[in-house]
Parts: C-alpha cells; sequence; structure tokens
C-alpha cells in the first residue's frame, strides 16, 4: 500500500475491526514492524524496528495521532508498506 494512503486506511480499518484482530505493517525488507491489537475499546500498539515500545491507548483522536508519528518513524524512507489484518489469540 502507498505509504500517503496508509495512515488514513488504517485508521479507518481500526476504528471498525472487532476485538482480537490485529493489524501489522511492515517495511518491504520486513525488518521494521509496528502491529496494532484492538482489545475491548483500547488499541495496543508494538512498535519493533528503530525503537521497541508498547502504548495503550484508549481514544481514536489518539490513536490517529500516535499512528502518524510511528509511521514517520518507522518508515521514513519507504514508498510501500506491507499492511495484514489478522486474527490474534492469547
Amino acid at each position: 500500500m502507498p505509504k500517503k494512503a496508509v495512515e488514513k486506511s488504517v485508521a479507518s480499518m481500526l476504528i471498525n475491526m472487532e476485538d482480537h484482530r490485529m493489524i501489522a505493517m511492515k517495511t518491504k525488507k520486513k525488518d521494521r514492524t509496528v502491529s496494532i491489537k484492538k482489545e475491548k475499546n483500547n488499541y495496543r500498539i508494538y512498535e519493533d524496528g528503530f525503537r521497541n515500545e508498547n502504548f495503550l491507548i484508549s481514544d481514536q483522536k489518539n490513536l490517529k495521532k500516535t499512528l502518524k508519528e510511528l509511521i514517520e518513524i518507522e518508515f521514513p524512507r519507504s514508498h510501500e508498506i506491507l499492511v495484514t489484518n489478522q486474527e490474534w489469540k492469547d
């Protein structure tokens, strides 16, 4: 997916997503990943790349802001970002 379309598209998918689903964004080389899991009304974000951090976000406004920041940090020179939507289990 083109980098310009990722932020808006992923935010929309997350808001409409059911619980126990996960969206992962990766570079073509798959060396950096941002995974977002939906848990009830919260979003847990796992960043694995330049930084290795976890976030818990409870509102959509902060979700969009954080998503935009993470795309700029983890995918600064990427033109294409691989986006997958899958089920996850604990």
